[in-house]
């Protein structure tokens, strides 16, 4: 019995690292489980304990991690039903905060990576938008840093411009 609840907390302990209020952490782990399944499943199992009276950023980082989860999925209705979830749980996160910048720029980026046939596209170009017009308002250097690092959001910014958000 000891054995096993060791084990559960080991496990535990290996998943959940760190708290589910650590932005810069869970924007490192969600960009890392695009490319790494067992980070995905890190990110999954972190954004679990998200509920709609969270903060809506990390609701919406609760559905790009149902989205994820998708692309690791065999299943094709399994990959759809996931990214049907995960669309439902960043939409309602807009709804509750359409000015949030974060949000803004994770609904950006898993638009601008899912497939065309999905359909859920249509808010590109009105989020590049607003990450680029607001982009100098926003008090968060690292997620500056992060959006710049994006060609496609990076926009007219100039190097001076750039290097005074370094």
């Amino acid at each position: 019995m000891k054995l096993l609840l060791g084990l559960l907390v080991m496990i535990h302990g290996y998943y959940l690292p760190f708290q589910v209020n650590d932005l810069p952490a869970i924007r490192k782990l969600a960009f890392a489980s695009t490319a790494d399944k067992e980070q995905a499943a890190r990110f999954a199992a972190l954004m679990s304990s998200v509920n709609s009276g969270d903060a809506p950023v990390l609701y919406c980082y609760k559905g790009a991690s149902v989205i994820i989860q998708a692309k690791y999925a065999f299943n094709p209705f399994v990959k759809y039903e996931r990214f049907k979830s995960g669309k439902a749980l960043i939409e309602h996160a807009f709804e509750r905060d359409s000015t949030d910048l974060e949000i803004r720029l994770i609904r950006y980026l898993i638009q601008r990576n899912l497939p065309g046939f999905l359909g859920y596209h249509s808010d590109l170009n009105k989020d590049k938008l607003f990450i680029q017009k607001h982009l100098g308002d926003c008090p968060d250097n690292e997620l500056k840093r992060l959006i710049l690092s994006y060609p496609s959001l990076s926009g007219a910014k100039t190097g001076e411009q750039k290097q005074s958000i370094r």
